[in-house]
């Protein structure tokens, strides 16, 4: 073959030679063992050459064709090589196609493609589009794994359906003499968002409840389903978007009752699916909270608790032993409605009680608040303390002394009874002014009786001091004095009476108090001696026409109470009755 080769490169030298003449030759043709030389020089093919062509002058000058006459070649060679003049680039053969070669690019690359970059996985109908390329006939477009062109293919504008690879848009612009480098945009895939977690509810009362849930991937909101049973038929809350938020409060619901819940996850790009369900139940009313008792007293006090949702009304408990092994007489379990205070009565004075509250409604009733204990005051009553008189004059005053004891919560009466001829001017304890309690007169209009009072803050320490009647007019007076402990020194009087009555040998004057241990007062002035009748005790020195009776200790309970003065002869009479309120 190396022969061979050689005879033939000679014979086209000799050709070459005898055709231009020596002068004319400027190549030297040579062969060697790795391939032949085209040359001026002489040197030899390089060994790794078929065919080393060089020169510094000159070129090799391929075949030259049209593509209508490319297109002719009956099957082409893969590797020939042929010069494009329509293009003016060279094409190879592939196999299957014209390639170009050496010109790539001779059709400019398509501008920036225009759409969406980040659509949603499994989006369809997503448009892309760029501007017309000069001198392209036709458009090739590529897209991501999955995703499919439904429409557009070869023309500037696509519509695509994605599925939920993530890749790239591509498209190249091309004619007969070869396409043009790709213009591509990368495209991410927005995934819906995941299904959350739901997770067991808390703050569980019996009205509202909140949902839990653990966050989701890609979601940026959250719907929450409630209802009533496990298939969400009976919905009570229906695809509520609450936010971006892992908690819900979920209110208004009824009590003692089976509730279920369900969490989506949401995004631009759609919703996930249904969490699992959590399943919870309401419960009946709380445990209120017990405050501390008010309004203390000898016998009562005021028991107080907070409000508590969904109750319609409260029980209450009092018992004198924490552990409530016994209750006081009427408050146990008591129904007391839907308030928040409730006054304790008919209590022994310096004892300590202890109180619970239940809240209830028509799913049930609470366990016990806490307790909380009160102590009812110390057990100070109205007691005793002096008398004075009567003492009577015809002066223009009347003055006579009255002993105090130095007990607590004193009060001192001062009665007075003047002839009609008479007016009282001022009654005085050690000159203090007394005030006046109640006027009345005789059924004769020939005298009136008055009496007066002194509280603990205006009497002075124990001791013995002037009672200092002054009057206008002539005519004969009489004043008496007694003290009692232990009275209420606010407000006025408990209860207040008087009456008059003409030509008789008794008179009972009732009086109710309203509250219990009030002690009774009375002054009498008749025309006659008069003495203590039915629930009297003569206070005052007896064989006189006027004198104080009193009850002779606390009543209780509180109510009604009669006192009777007994007439020596049928005679004219008035009285003056109050009641006195111990210290709370």
């Amino acid at each position: 073959m190396k022969i061979k080769k050689t005879y033939l490169i000679l014979r086209v030298l000799l050709y070459v030679l005898l055709t231009f003449n020596f002068a004319l030759s400027t190549f030297n043709l040579l062969a060697q063992s790795g391939g032949a030389a085209i040359n001026t020089t002489g040197t030899a093919a390089d060994n790794s050459a078929i065919l080393d062509v060089s020169s510094t002058t000159q070129g090799v000058l391929m075949p030259r064709m049209t593509t209508a006459q490319i297109n002719t070649i009956a099957s082409p060679a893969i590797g020939l090589i042929i010069y494009n003049t329509d293009c003016n680039l060279f094409v190879y053969w592939n196999g299957n196609a014209w390639i170009a070669s050496g010109n790539i690019g001779s059709v400019a690359s398509p501008g920036t493609i225009t759409g969406n970059a980040t659509p949603c996985q499994n989006a369809t109908g997503v448009s892309y589009s760029i501007s017309i390329v000069s001198g392209a006939t036709g458009y090739n477009w590529t897209v991501p794994a999955g995703a499919s062109i439904i429409s557009g293919q070869g023309t500037v504008s696509i519509t695509v359906n994605y599925a939920t690879t993530n890749g790239n848009v591509c498209v190249t612009a091309g004619n007969t003499c070869g396409t043009s480098i790709a213009s591509c945009l990368a495209i991410s895939l927005i995934a819906p968002a995941s299904i959350p977690t739901a997770n067991t509810a808390n703050e569980i009362n019996c009205s509202s409840f909140s949902a839990n849930w653990t966050s989701a991937s890609g979601a940026n909101t959250y719907f929450i389903d409630v209802a009533t049973d496990e298939g969400f038929a009976s919905l009570v809350i229906n695809d509520q978007n609450v936010g971006n938020f892992t908690t819900y409060s979920v209110t208004g619901l009824n009590c003692n009752t089976t509730y279920y819940y369900r969490i989506r996850g949401g995004a631009s790009c759609g919703n996930s699916p249904n969490s699992n369900t959590i399943t919870l139940n309401t419960t009946a009313p709380s445990i209120p909270v017990t405050n501390t008792a008010s309004g203390i007293t000898k016998s009562s006090f005021s028991a107080n608790w907070a409000s508590t949702n969904c109750a319609t009304n409260y029980y209450i408990d009092v018992s004198s032993n924490n552990s409530f092994s016994s209750f006081v007489s009427g408050y146990n379990n008591l129904n007391v409605a839907n308030v928040l205070t409730y006054n304790i009565t008919g209590l022994t004075c310096n004892t300590t009680y202890y109180y619970r509250v239940r809240a209830a409604n028509i799913c049930g009733t609470s366990g016990n608040s806490d307790i909380i204990n009160a102590t009812t005051s110390s057990c100070e009553t109205i007691a005793f303390d002096a008398v004075s008189g009567p003492s009577q004059t015809n002066g223009g005053s009347h003055t006579f002394s009255h002993t105090i004891g130095n007990g607590t919560n004193r009060i001192l009466f001062v009665s007075v009874t003047v002839a009609t001829s008479r007016t009282v001017s001022s009654v005085k304890y050690n000159n203090v002014d007394m005030h006046l309690i109640r006027s009345e007169s005789a059924a004769d209009g020939t005298y009136s009786i008055h009496l007066y009072y002194l509280l603990n803050s205006e009497l002075p320490v124990g001791g013995t001091y002037n009672a200092v009647l002054t009057y206008s007019g002539s005519g004969w007076t009489v004043g008496a004095a007694v003290s009692y402990t232990g009275v209420k020194q606010s407000g006025t009087f408990d209860a207040l009476t008087s009456q008059n009555t003409a030509s008789t040998t008794s008179l009972t004057t009732s009086l109710t108090s309203t509250v219990d241990n009030c002690w009774f007062v009375l002054y009498a002035e008749s025309q006659a001696t008069i003495s203590a009748g039915s629930g009297s005790t003569q206070k005052t020195t007896t064989g006189h026409q006027r004198a104080i009776f009193d009850s002779n200790g606390p009543k209780t309970p509180a109510g009604s109470y009669s006192m009777t003065v007994n007439i020596g002869g049928a005679a004219n009479i008035g009285v003056i009755m109050v009641s006195m309120s111990p210290v709370p």
